[in-house]
């Protein structure tokens, strides 16, 4: 079995994965050697939330799928995978799964670019940490939302597509340089965590939303950062609610570093 830098996972069953996959193979032959690094493409035929990987032997891992909303928002977006509390949608209860804090960072910053270049109207959105599955290995999601026609949606694919393959090009020249910090408070979709993500050196690995606060104890709040090698917090102050005291005291008793979403301009 080939020792892989980066593994592209899409599944059989989601549209927008194989609209994405489509768009890689029409830019790129694979397997790839893309800069220095050893890349290939992997169909698979489980649900994405559910796929299993024990045959790819891979450093890090990009699954490409789709986002489901209700609000209907057409979105490209990124996120980190786990459950802050029982199984939603795969993985392993209170189980983060390790980020490649770097990569996603990159891949947003380039969604931001490459989706204006190609003049779509297209909200470019950081996620909340959830689902699965559970890999051993760093793992990002990017994702098209949020609808069957923007699923499939060529030049939306083509975006992502180009924006995976240029992440991974670039990854090596950026990554020591970007901080890792842990995200916590506000909504799903993380608005106020956007300029954390557009800042020049800081990414945000987990992100444990608003409604997910419960959950967090300091277990939890010790694996994110461990998993991540995050060295700070950051709160969307407004977006804790009742769980503001309790969050602020724990993170003071252990002490851990925080900033709020607005010291970032």
């Amino acid at each position: 079995m080939q020792k892989l830098d980066f593994a592209i996972v899409v599944s059989k069953k989601d549209p927008a994965g194989m609209s994405i996959s489509e768009q890689l193979r029409q830019l790129q032959q694979f397997p790839a050697t893309i800069g220095d690094k050893k890349v290939d493409l992997f169909v698979k035929g489980q649900a994405i939330t559910e796929v299993a990987v024990d045959d790819i032997n891979a450093d890090n891992f990009i699954f490409a799928s789709k986002h489901v909303s209700k609000a209907r928002v057409h979105s490209l977006s990124v996120h980190s995978i786990g459950n802050w509390s029982k199984v939603i949608g795969g993985g392993r209860e209170k189980t983060l799964v390790a980020v490649p804090a770097a990569l996603m960072k990159t891949c947003f910053k380039l969604l931001t670019v490459n989706a204006e270049k190609a003049k779509i109207d297209y909200e470019i959105i950081l996620e909340a940490t959830h689902h699965g599955p559970y890999l051993e290995k760093p793992v990002m999601f990017i994702e098209i939302g949020s609808d069957e026609e923007h699923w499939k949606d060529k030049t939306a694919g083509k975006v992502i597509a180009d924006t995976i393959l240029e992440a991974i090009k670039n990854i090596s020249d950026t990554s020591e340089e970007i901080k890792t910090v842990v995200g916590i408070g506000g909504m799903h979709h993380a608005p106020n965590f956007t300029k954390v993500m557009l800042a020049e050196d800081v990414s945000v690995s987990y992100l444990c939303p608003k409604y997910m606060l419960e959950s967090l104890d300091e277990e939890m709040l010790k694996q994110a950062i461990d998993k991540s090698k995050a060295n700070s917090v950051v709160l969307d102050w407004k977006g804790l609610g009742k769980e503001k005291a309790r969050i602020v005291d724990m993170l003071e008793k252990n002490g851990v570093n925080y900033k709020r979403t607005k010291d970032f301009a």
